[in-house]
Protein backbone atom coordinates (compact mmCIF):
# COMPACT_ATOMS: atom_id res chain seq x y z
CA UNK A 1 0.00 0.00 0.00
CA UNK A 2 1.54 3.19 -1.03
CA UNK A 3 0.50 6.34 1.15
CA UNK A 4 1.12 9.38 2.97
CA UNK A 5 1.01 10.57 6.58
CA UNK A 6 -1.73 12.98 7.30
CA UNK A 7 -0.11 13.83 10.95
CA UNK A 8 0.91 17.25 9.87
CA UNK A 9 -2.46 18.44 8.20
CA UNK A 10 -4.61 16.76 11.56
CA UNK A 11 -2.36 18.52 14.10
CA UNK A 12 -2.58 21.59 11.81
CA UNK A 13 1.20 22.08 11.74
CA UNK A 14 0.22 22.40 7.32
CA UNK A 15 -3.25 23.74 6.07
CA UNK A 16 -3.83 21.63 3.12
CA UNK A 17 -3.98 17.85 3.28
CA UNK A 18 -0.81 16.11 1.44
CA UNK A 19 -1.71 15.09 -2.11
CA UNK A 20 1.19 13.45 -4.46
CA UNK A 21 0.96 10.64 -7.35
CA UNK A 22 -0.49 6.94 -6.82
CA UNK A 23 -2.57 4.71 -8.31
CA UNK A 24 -4.77 2.32 -7.45
CA UNK A 25 -6.93 -0.76 -8.91
CA UNK A 26 -9.68 -3.80 -7.19
CA UNK A 27 -11.31 -5.78 -9.98
CA UNK A 28 -10.85 -3.20 -13.09
CA UNK A 29 -12.39 -0.47 -10.93
CA UNK A 30 -9.22 1.97 -11.04
CA UNK A 31 -8.39 5.54 -10.31
CA UNK A 32 -4.93 7.84 -10.46
CA UNK A 33 -4.35 10.89 -8.57
CA UNK A 34 -2.05 13.55 -9.24
CA UNK A 35 -1.92 16.43 -6.92
CA UNK A 36 -5.50 17.91 -6.97
CA UNK A 37 -6.75 15.70 -10.23
CA UNK A 38 -8.36 12.18 -9.93
CA UNK A 39 -8.74 10.07 -13.53
CA UNK A 40 -10.75 7.34 -11.99
CA UNK A 41 -12.31 3.87 -14.02
CA UNK A 42 -15.65 2.60 -12.68
CA UNK A 43 -16.87 -0.35 -14.52
CA UNK A 44 -20.40 -0.86 -13.94
CA UNK A 45 -21.67 -4.41 -13.98
CA UNK A 46 -22.26 -5.86 -17.65
CA UNK A 47 -19.27 -3.91 -19.25
CA UNK A 48 -15.32 -4.19 -18.87
CA UNK A 49 -12.58 -2.85 -17.80
CA UNK A 50 -12.18 -1.74 -21.98
CA UNK A 51 -15.54 -0.69 -22.33
CA UNK A 52 -15.45 1.88 -19.20
CA UNK A 53 -14.75 5.64 -19.97
CA UNK A 54 -12.01 7.51 -17.59
CA UNK A 55 -13.42 10.59 -15.94
CA UNK A 56 -11.31 13.16 -14.71
CA UNK A 57 -12.42 15.21 -10.84
CA UNK A 58 -10.44 18.54 -9.69
CA UNK A 59 -10.51 17.36 -6.01
CA UNK A 60 -10.12 20.84 -4.84
CA UNK A 61 -13.03 22.38 -6.90
CA UNK A 62 -15.44 18.83 -6.32
CA UNK A 63 -13.72 16.94 -3.26
CA UNK A 64 -16.89 14.58 -3.87
CA UNK A 65 -15.85 13.94 -7.55
CA UNK A 66 -19.94 15.00 -9.00
CA UNK A 67 -18.42 16.55 -11.86
CA UNK A 68 -16.33 14.79 -14.79
CA UNK A 69 -14.40 16.91 -16.35
CA UNK A 70 -12.81 14.37 -18.82
CA UNK A 71 -14.30 16.43 -21.93
CA UNK A 72 -12.37 19.59 -20.76
CA UNK A 73 -9.25 18.10 -20.85
CA UNK A 74 -8.25 15.39 -22.80
CA UNK A 75 -4.99 16.22 -22.40
CA UNK A 76 -4.88 15.88 -18.88
CA UNK A 77 -6.74 12.36 -18.98
CA UNK A 78 -4.14 11.37 -22.09
CA UNK A 79 -0.75 11.93 -19.39
CA UNK A 80 -3.00 10.25 -16.26
CA UNK A 81 -4.38 7.52 -18.13
CA UNK A 82 -1.14 6.90 -19.79
CA UNK A 83 0.88 7.24 -16.19
CA UNK A 84 -1.87 4.88 -14.57
CA UNK A 85 -1.13 2.05 -17.51
CA UNK A 86 2.62 2.30 -16.53
CA UNK A 87 1.89 2.27 -12.49
CA UNK A 88 -0.56 -1.04 -13.54
CA UNK A 89 2.67 -2.39 -15.19
CA UNK A 90 5.11 -1.52 -12.64
CA UNK A 91 2.39 -3.08 -9.89
CA UNK A 92 1.63 -6.00 -11.97
CA UNK A 93 -2.34 -5.41 -12.10
CA UNK A 94 -4.08 -8.68 -13.62
CA UNK A 95 -5.89 -7.74 -16.83
CA UNK A 96 -8.78 -10.38 -17.09
CA UNK A 97 -10.68 -10.81 -20.51
CA UNK A 98 -13.81 -11.11 -18.81
CA UNK A 99 -15.52 -8.88 -16.65
CA UNK A 100 -13.84 -9.25 -13.53
CA UNK A 101 -11.41 -11.08 -12.08
CA UNK A 102 -12.09 -14.00 -9.22
CA UNK A 103 -9.37 -14.99 -6.86
CA UNK A 104 -9.28 -18.48 -6.13
CA UNK A 105 -6.42 -18.72 -3.76
CA UNK A 106 -2.34 -18.45 -3.32
CA UNK A 107 0.29 -20.09 -5.24
CA UNK A 108 2.52 -21.56 -2.32
CA UNK A 109 5.55 -21.77 -4.64
CA UNK A 110 5.26 -17.72 -6.19
CA UNK A 111 3.03 -16.16 -2.98
CA UNK A 112 1.25 -14.71 -5.84
CA UNK A 113 -2.74 -14.85 -6.13
CA UNK A 114 -4.35 -17.11 -8.41
CA UNK A 115 -6.70 -16.07 -10.62
CA UNK A 116 -9.56 -17.63 -12.52
CA UNK A 117 -11.64 -15.32 -15.42
CA UNK A 118 -15.34 -15.76 -14.96
CA UNK A 119 -16.21 -15.52 -18.70
CA UNK A 120 -13.65 -18.36 -19.93
CA UNK A 121 -13.28 -19.82 -16.64
CA UNK A 122 -9.84 -20.25 -17.35
CA UNK A 123 -6.18 -19.14 -15.13
CA UNK A 124 -5.71 -15.39 -15.62
CA UNK A 125 -1.82 -15.39 -16.46
CA UNK A 126 0.23 -13.46 -14.01
CA UNK A 127 1.51 -10.88 -15.20
CA UNK A 128 5.63 -10.57 -15.39
CA UNK A 129 7.67 -9.24 -13.12
CA UNK A 130 9.80 -5.91 -13.96
CA UNK A 131 13.63 -5.57 -13.13
CA UNK A 132 14.05 -2.89 -10.02
CA UNK A 133 16.67 -1.67 -12.37
CA UNK A 134 13.46 -0.87 -14.69
CA UNK A 135 11.75 1.00 -11.85
CA UNK A 136 11.43 4.82 -11.69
Amino acid sequence: MIGVSFKRYLTGEVQEPPRGNYGVELHHQAAWVDGEWKLRRLVPRGLTAGDAPWQLFNLHDDPLETHDVAAEHPDRVKVMSEAYEAFAKRTMVTKAQGKMIDYVGIDSKTGRYLAVDPATMKPVPAPQAIPVSEIH
